[in-house]
């Protein structure tokens, strides 16, 4: 029988279960009929809609079979005693499109409202009081289903999840309340959907920074606290970022001072920060005064020892414009004199299996070569693998489709129990006006962004690894990123106990952040082994750390190196760290860094 031009096109837009478009066959699977057309004759003037060169192209891309679809799949066959049988209503499903296809699923491989098609998919199923469901219109209604964002369609079905527990639903709530986004900004509500999402009772919430604690001058014009828990009658908190202070693995305090070595005759100089809830008035050393830039973010030189015997006693002392006071006491000796404690060969358990992917790209086929990429990548390699037990896939010059078939790998072999850190070195660009990123592969062309990887697309597929933990490291561009409040940050005044209790809660949240280097590509750092700025300071911290460390501490010690290192090349350069919008981050938790027993 030849059917019509049009009557194929009704048929196939009432029944189609597949479309997959591969080189330049068309290939269209039908409930009971498969048609593969060469032409077909036309009836009444009926065409099918008109797919631009660009759309047609996105369905053929290597890679596109990894990339992630709302998928409708066919509904059960269910039989009723022995005289009844019937199909059930169409289950969606958030999956890859290769997945989709193997199980029989409709999805839209080419729409250009493809978020109000996502709408029509999960909305029968969210009304039906389905919590992903829920969230997932949530997503849809903030990403601009009607066209344009929709926050308080957002904030109502983000609330009808998170009401019944579902903590991705939460978080996504409490960023509203704090930007004041479709509800009127309400810092204590944000943080109230926060702790709920994460399970965290007040205890356990007193033990964070509170949500604004990130510089000094910006914190005097914040009137509002967004933790219950902390009030602008706190004393400052330092924290010593450059060498990092060990806090957890036995650590000996001498005279209630933290033990720090200096070479003899050599001036050494120590990064750290200061945190208050209020203006801080003062900051010294000793009886030097240090600047303190509007991060928080200060440098200092500790006094010179004279011989192998010295040592001397050091006090950095901050006052905040309330006259509250905090003193952390240092003792400076020289290397072969520290007490160090005895070596500790007990691991710390229950944060996991690590895994890691490592991109570097150098060699591009259409974009300038870049030097150090490459390197970089096999340095970070080596360091999680021999030091920090990583279970390491690398990608030298990777494709688009290498690295989104990577990604799919870990989409179906990972567990709850797993954690993935996936570092790109790279060509990257950024669209400034709508946060939309892209990682360059080595096959990106330089005027056609089809073959580019979507950080939007890196996202969707974090959100369904089942991985608890994953975090982006990023020398290059990240696009999405949520505000740092939803990001679980440990006071760093908490003892040694307090703090490995809230490690090991955080082991169990799910968490996915990005940690960037404020730039679109690696800045060369010449004179330091052919790594970035980037690189070395991430590569430093790593090596000398010798205490199990969240990415919270991680990020201020490698945003302080970072910064005086890009400022010595005449450069502008300032990384970030933040949880990824979209992608699942569920909890006030960090990325938990274990290292190996020496």
């Amino acid at each position: 029988m030849l059917y019509s031009g049009a009557f194929l096109f009704q048929f196939m837009s009432n029944h189609l279960l597949i479309l997959r478009i591969q080189s330049q066959i068309i290939k269209v699977c039908l409930v009971g009929l498969l048609v593969i057309t060469t032409g077909c004759a036309t009836q009444g003037g009926t065409t099918a809609p008109d797919i631009s060169p660009e759309e047609l192209r996105a369905t053929v891309e290597p890679g596109n079979e990894f990339l992630v679809v709302d998928c409708l799949l066919p509904g059960q066959i269910r039989r009723l005693g022995q005289q009844v049988t019937y199909v059930t209503a169409r289950r969606p499903l958030r999956t890859t499109t290769e997945d989709c296809v193997i199980r029989g699923g409709e999805y839209i491989a080419a729409d250009r409202a493809d978020y109000k098609t996502a709408l029509k998919v999960w909305l029968a199923t969210a009304e039906g009081g389905d919590t992903q469901a829920q969230y997932y219109v949530g997503t849809l209604y903030e990403k601009g289903a009607n066209g344009t964002p929709d926050y308080k369609s957002a904030a109502d079905w983000y609330r009808r999840a998170a009401e019944q527990g579902y903590s991705r639903a939460a978080i996504n709530l409490g960023r509203l309340y704090e930007k004041g986004l479709g509800v009127s900004r309400n810092p204590t509500e944000a943080y109230k959907w926060f702790k709920h999402g994460s399970g965290l009772d007040d205890s356990d919430a007193s033990r964070l920074l509170p949500a604004e604690a990130e510089g000094i001058e910006s914190q005097a014009q914040k009137a509002v606290t967004q933790s219950p828990t902390n009030s602008n009658q706190e004393a400052p908190i330092i924290e010593l970022l450059d060498p990092l202070l060990r806090k957890t693995r036995g650590v000996r305090i001498e005279l209630g001072r933290y033990p720090i070595t200096s070479d003899v005759g050599k001036q050494r100089e120590i990064k750290g920060r200061v945190i208050s809830s209020v203006e801080l008035e003062s900051l010294h050393l000793n009886s030097e005064p240090l600047k303190v830039n509007q991060d928080g973010l200060f440098r200092g030189y500790l006094p010179t020892l004279n011989t192998e015997k010295d040592k001397i006693s050091v006090d950095i002392v901050a006052t905040n414009a309330n006259k509250k006071q905090t003193t952390m006491k240092l003792m400076v000796t020289p290397p072969h004199a520290a007490e160090t404690p005895p070596p500790d060969s007990t691991p710390f358990r229950g944060f996991g299996t690590y895994h890691a992917l490592v991109i570097g790209n150098d060699h591009y086929q259409h974009w300038p070569s870049l030097e150090n990429a490459i390197s970089d990548a096999v340095a970070v390699a080596d360091l999680l693998r021999s030091r920090y037990g990583f279970q390491v896939t690398m990608l030298k010059d990777a494709t688009r489709r290498d690295i989104l078939k990577t990604l799919n790998h870990y989409r179906k072999s990972m567990t709850r129990n797993d954690n993935l850190l996936i570092y790109y070195a790279g060509h990257g660009f950024l669209e400034y006006q709508i946060d939309r990123g892209y990682w360059i592969p080595v096959d990106g062309e330089n005027s056609d962004n089809s073959n580019w990887i979507r950080l939007p697309a890196i996202t969707e597929l974090l959100q369904l690894i089942p991985a608890k933990h994953v975090l982006i490291v990023a020398d290059s561009c990240y696009s999405g990123k949520l505000t740092r409040a939803s990001l679980g940050k440990l006071r760093p005044d908490l003892d040694q106990n307090t703090r490995l209790n809230m490690l090991h809660t955080f082991a169990h949240a799910r968490v996915r952040t990005a940690l960037t280097s404020g730039g679109v590509a690696p800045v060369l750092d010449i004179g330091k082994g052919g790594h970035s700025v980037f690189a070395n300071a991430f590569l430093d911290v790593l090596r000398d750390n010798e205490d199990i460390l969240e990415t919270e501490r991680l990020f201020w010690a490698v945003k302080a190196r970072v910064v005086e290192a890009a400022k010595s090349l005449q450069a502008n350069q300032v990384p970030t760290y933040s949880p990824i919008q979209f992608a699942g981050h569920e909890a006030l938790g960090d990325f938990i860094f274990n290292p190996q027993p020496l």
